[in-house]
């Protein structure tokens, strides 16, 4: 039993470590398109879906530290996709908000992301697309249970 629990953790951790080579392509230097990264897509996403979003939201939504997530969001609202506004609930907080161009951008993005997704299923086998995404889906469950406060 020892031994193949062994042969589990490595053959799990070679995974894991091809499954890092392969989403490079979302780390924060890759360029989807129309100059916008991974995360800042997700960023624009996120205020899209609510309308505003507080700073503060943000940082939890990434899990990063609030001085990522301004760093993250700056070059954004410098390009003029996003504006800090002050807070509806909080002065002393910042919303962020879309722009029309940031809408734009957003829009554009999408379907560019969606063409990575579509050909990403279409690389997989139709009859087990479903169950690839549900066991990622598990996957990351399982990961945020066992390294909640740890590392998400």
């Amino acid at each position: 039993m020892a031994g193949r629990q062994k042969h589990d953790i490595e053959s799990v951790f070679t995974i894991l470590k091809e499954l890092g080579k392969v989403l490079r392509i979302f780390h924060d230097e890759v360029v989807l398109c129309d100059r916008v990264t991974f995360i800042q897509f997700c960023i624009l996403d996120y205020v899209a879906a609510r309308g505003r979003l507080e700073m503060s939201e943000l940082h939890d939504l990434l899990s990063v530290e609030k001085s990522t997530t301004t760093r993250m969001v700056n070059p954004l609202v410098s390009r003029g996709l996003l504006v800090k506004a002050a807070s509806t609930k909080d002065s002393r907080s910042i919303d962020l908000v879309l722009t029309a161009k940031g809408g734009n951008t957003h829009r554009k993005v999408w379907q560019c992301i969606s063409g990575h997704i579509e050909s990403f299923l279409n690389a997989m086998p139709a009859d087990r697309q479903d169950k690839v995404i549900d066991s990622i889906g598990v996957f990351i469950q399982s990961v945020r249970t066992c390294c909640a406060g740890k590392c998400m």
